[in-house]
């Protein structure tokens, strides 16, 4: 099975955006989680 140019194109371009959802979430979720501690140590004070 060969590969033409564009479907090597499709697949580079899923596997970027896969990567680019990830880390996306996990950059979020490191945000989230920072934010939610700092709230949580203001309603504490």
């Amino acid at each position: 099975m060969s590969f033409g140019l564009i479907e090597i194109m499709v697949v580079v371009m899923t596997i970027a955006i896969l990567l680019l959802l990830i880390w996306t979430v996990i950059t979020l979720t490191k945000k989230f989680k920072e934010g939610f501690k700092e709230g949580s140590k203001a309603d504490d004070a």
